[in-house]
This record gives structure tokens, sequence and C-alpha cells, in this order.
């Protein structure tokens, strides 16, 4: 895990150079290096995070045996031992113990395709020599970012875009926005080929582009759609078929050559995760490198708020014999001020970043370079409040079962209804059919993408299909963007289990109601954690989010700010009439602390990245 960076046919300074390799320091502390070709017009930068193999001979930018090809590599490849040993039978060699030379091998050996092969998250350049071309790379599902502009007939690429504006110089355009963003759009823009930028743009996830000749030609290299499975039609086999694919998912994330975290909320996504850990660990898995530094539990908290979940981590852990880490978060004492913490995650998004950046500082200081993550369920399994878009493949008693399941959600009690069922199925209803109106009025556009026109899509039913869209394209694409970036600020890898391709594959091959059902939402992962994880968390209902307590906070610790903002000239009339509205609430919510940090967001974020990262 680590920072890359580079130019072709784009003249550097020596003093850029380092001031773009400083940039990325933070994603990679460990070792920084470059390579320059021998006419100039290549350049390669690496900044290493070393978690696998930590010798100096796995440092990169790695060059193959022959010395034809070199590599700057992002990420990681857990099936790493077994391709190996594959491509050793292949007549392949190898200097290394390290995952980057056994991807380096294989692309050299097969070609982009090798990436079919991969089970991990990526992002990479690859340069031959002899044909003076390059190959980039994005995993699947975009776990790992890689930006690049173009500029004459040059090309530079980085993994932050704070990079791509340092190599831009005097070309960053300071005071554009690009046209992808807005206030309304936040969940939007992240699946398209621009950024928040104008002028820097990303490989997509799942696909890679040959650089030759000035020119860089882009191909798409995975879709889920192409990687369906036939599911076993029995849910209990459903269940036991699952159950084997997530513990041999959390059992690869565990290789590692130095100590093992996670981000715990006591919720039921990272308690799974934390639980097989714990599982593996006493079962004594085969094909595990190491099990001795695993049991390092991490939890943001906010004392005395109303969405602190510390003590559902504090029961896991103790169900568990496992210490728990409260990294207790207070905006008086965090050394990150809100312009600050705007600047170090780039993109904007709808909470404030400074309690999941200091969440994985506090694992970096304490000696964690990887956390295993829980990151994907929610939108695997329904996790959100769209559970209404199956009523269209369903029944007048699971509708009012659905409605119920969403109620429990926020109330933590289930209560079938029938008469408020059908009255909320009614408003849904009139919803759905004003909400076009909406929407154009707002100025929101409909999402398209060409999965839609694909025939197993077409073929979903309309959960699954909505499932599909916010896996892909909207939410979890922009949740992918933001943890690396929180993580990476203080030099952590994040490992996430659910999005093992296999389990991707899987699930969106069911229909939904084996996801949702028995009066609960992530139907299938509650059942298979039957026997791993305590009862009280599996049954638990009730979903928070990790948010920051913006409403309690813009009362208490950014009350100063606030006050400050209502007085600035970088806000207008209308924004200063929200401001001042949420300053006179004697007990706002967490919606209101939502809706005001939406309205400021834009200005100040413009003030903290754009015009801090452009100069």
């Amino acid at each position: 895990m680590c920072g890359i960076a580079g130019a072709f046919n784009y003249s550097l300074s020596e003093e850029k150079k380092s001031e773009v390799i400083q940039s990325l320091h933070h994603r990679g502390p460990d070792y920084q290096s470059s390579f320059q070709s021998k006419d100039g017009n290549v350049w390669l930068a690496h900044t290493r995070l070393s978690i696998i193999d930590l010798s100096i001979d796995a440092a990169q930018p790695m060059s193959s045996v022959c010395g034809r090809w070199k590599i700057v590599f992002n990420g990681e490849i857990y099936n790493y031992i077994e391709l190996r040993n594959q491509l050793v039978e292949e007549g392949c060699e190898f200097k290394t113990q390290s995952d980057t030379e056994v991807f380096l091998v294989g692309l050299i050996k097969h070609g982009p395709n090798f990436q079919l092969k991969c089970n991990g998250m990526w992002a990479f350049c690859l340069w031959d020599s002899e044909n003076n071309e390059a190959l980039f790379g994005r995993d699947r599902f975009g776990k790992k970012p890689l930006f690049y502009a173009e500029l004459n007939e040059g090309l530079i690429f980085a993994s932050e875009m704070k990079a791509i504006t340092k190599m831009m110089g005097k070309a960053c355009p300071s005071s554009i926005v690009s046209k992808v963003f807005s206030g309304n759009n936040i969940f939007k823009f992240e699946y398209l080929e621009g950024t928040v930028i104008k002028g820097v743009s990303k490989i997509l996830p799942g696909h890679y582009g040959l650089y030759k000749n000035c020119n860089l030609d882009k191909r798409r290299w995975w879709c889920t759609l192409d990687h369906l499975v036939d599911v076993p039609k029995n849910y209990d086999d459903q269940v036991n078929f699952f159950r084997e694919l997530l513990i041999d998912a959390v059992r690869i994330r565990m290789r590692s050559d130095v100590p093992i975290g996670t981000g715990l909320s006591g919720g039921l996504d990272s308690s799974s995760i934390v639980s097989i850990m714990k599982f593996i660990d006493n079962e004594k898995a085969s094909n595990l490198d190491s099990l001795s530094d695993w049991q390092h539990c991490f939890c943001c908290s906010y004392s005395s708020s109303s969405i602190d979940e510390s003590s559902w981590a504090k029961k896991v852990c103790d169900n568990l014999d496992l210490k728990l880490n409260i990294i207790n978060i207070n905006p008086n004492s965090s050394k990150w001020s809100i312009e600050d913490s705007l600047s170090q995650v780039e993109d904007p998004y709808i909470t404030l970043p400074i309690p999941h950046l200091e969440t994985y500082e506090a694992m970096s200081n304490a000696g964690i370079k990887v956390s295993i993550d829980g990151h994907g369920v929610d939108e695997l399994f329904c996790g959100y409040d769209n559970l209404l878009v199956a009523s269209s493949d369903a029944t007048l008693s699971e509708i009012a079962e659905l409605i119920a399941i969403q109620e429990s959600t926020v109330t933590g009690k289930y209560h079938v209804r029938y008469s408020s069922a059908i009255i909320r199925y009614c408003k849904y209803l009139i919803k759905k059919s004003l909400l076009p109106i909406y929407k154009k009025f707002n100025g929101i556009n409909e999402v398209d993408f060409i999965d839609k026109k694909h025939p197993e899509y077409l073929k979903m039913d309309s959960l699954t299909k909505d499932l599909y869209e916010i896996f892909h394209i909207t939410i979890l694409p922009t949740l992918l963007r933001n943890y690396d970036r929180y993580s990476m600020s203080s030099g952590v890898e994040i490992r996430m289990p659910f999005m093992d391709h296999r389990i991707v594959c899987f699930l969106f091959s069911l229909p939904w109601r084996s996801k949702v059902g028995s009066s609960y939402t992530k139907r299938l992962l509650r059942d298979a954690m039957k026997g791993i994880l305590k009862d009280d968390v599996i049954q638990r209902r009730d979903k928070i989010g990790w948010n920051a307590p913006l409403h309690e906070w813009f009362k208490e610790g950014y009350s100063s700010e606030l006050i400050k903002y209502s007085k600035s000239d970088l806000f207008d009339k209308k924004i200063k009439r929200k401001i001042n509205k949420f300053i006179s609430l004697k007990k706002p919510k967490l919606v209101d602390g939502q809706k005001l940090w939406r309205s400021i967001l834009p200005t100040l974020w413009k003030q903290a990245v754009l015009d801090k990262d452009c100069n």
C-alpha cells in the first residue's frame, strides 16, 4: 500500500519532483524512491508503506529480472502466494517475496488479463522500456485511486489529486471547479472519468489504459455482470456457501508481515469481521502466514453524543476477550482544523472527516499498518432506507414486512402494523411518482450507466438493480474514495473482506429475499454469523453509521467557527441565513447539522482544496 506518481513526456524540475513525492509521503512513510529514464522522458515515483516483504529488495519502482519493465504499484494482492506458485510452475523467476513482484511478473506473462486472476485492490503503472509504452490499471471496484492529466503531448499521474496539481504548477486551474461537483450530486460523480478539479481525470474502476505515442487508450476489463454465478436454490445452502466464502476472504486478508487491527463500531458489519478473525485464530487455519498479532480493535467515540457506539464495540470485545482502544474525538482538542481535514481528503462529502482521520491516525500511532474493516455490507445487503424499491416484486404481506424492517433500523424495534403500512406505502408511491418532477426542478439528473443495458442487469429484480447501482456507481465508490484518504493520511491500509470479488459476484446472483427477510436486513449475513458472532449483535436492528455529530459540534466545539462563518464575506446572504437559523435552534438533530454542512461545504471545500493546493 503506497503512493505512486509519474510523468511521461512532461518536464519536471528536481525541486518539483521532491514536492510531488513529499505530497504523497503520508501514503508511504517507510521508503521513497524514483526512477528517471536515460532520455528523461519517463519519471516514476513511489512512496512505500511496507506490509509484505519488508526488505529493501521489495522497494519500488521495481524492475523485472531482465530490466525491461518497471512498475509502481499501490495495493495488495491477497492471493499472491497461490499466484506465485502458479507462475513458478510456468517457469517464472522471482527475486523477492513480495506481492508486487507477483503482480509485475503476472502482467508481463499474461498481460492486462492477469488482473482477472488477482484477488485484491490495486492501482499501477507498468512501463515497457523496449516498446516505450505504459500500462495503467485499477482494481475491479476502485478501492485504490489513480488520477491523471493530459497536458500538451504529455501525461502525468498520481494516487492523489494534490500530487497532480503539484505537477501541473501554473497550469493548475486554481479558480475552476469542475462541473461534476454541485451540492446535489456528491454521490453522482465518482463513477465519471472527470473529477472535482477541471483538467484532472481518473482511470475508472475495472479499467486499464495503454499509453503510447502520446495517446491513452482506455478499456474495461471487469464487469460484475459478466461474472455472476449459479447459486444454490436452497437458502440454507446459500448461507453455508456464503459463510465459507467470507471466512476465506478474511483469512487471505490476514496475510501480513506487520501488525493488523480493525475499525470496530459494534455494528453487525465490523463485528462480523473481528469475530471471524477470532474464529480463524481459534481454528488455527492453514495457509495463514501469521496469526500472532491481529488483536487490535479501535473504536471512535464521541463522549455523551447521541450517535456514540462505543458501548456496543466494548460489548463485542468483551465477548471475544479482546482489548478495545477507544479514540475519544473532541473538536476542541483535535489537531485537524476543518479546512485542513478537507484539504487532506480532497473530495467533498456529506460529513466532516475529522473523526475518521483521527481514528486511523490513532491506529498508526499504535504501530498498526493494516486495518481489516467491514465496508461494503450496506450496499450488498440493503443497509440503507431503500427497501421499498423491492415492492414492485413483493406481495402485500412482504411490503408490510419491508416497511416494518425499515422502521426498525431507526427505532430498534420490529412490529408489523398493516394499517400504518398501507399509509406508508401510499406515501411512497406518491413520492415515487413526484420524484422526477422534484429532480427536474432541482437540477438533479438521473444516473445513467452502460450496465443498465446488460442482459444480466435486465433480469434482476428491482431491489437488486438498486443495490447494483449504489454498489458500483453512487454510494460505495464515494465511500471507497473517502476511506482511502482517511486511512492513508496516516499510512494505514484498509482491507475489505466483504468486497472480495467472489462474494460480490455471489451476492448479485441472489434474489433480494435472500438478503432481506425474517424481519431483518442483511438476512444472509446474520444467519451466516450464527455460532461465530454473539446473538445480541446479530439481532441488533438500529443503524447509526459513522458520521461526525455536527449537530452537537456546531453548538459546542465549532460554535465560534459558525459565528465567524455567519459574518464572513465568503458566504452569500442565503447561506448566512441558514447558519443563523441553525444557531437559533436549541436542540438541533443530526439531520439539522448535516443540512447545514451541505450548505457551507462547497465554499469551505473550494477555499481548502483548490485555493490551497493549486498555489
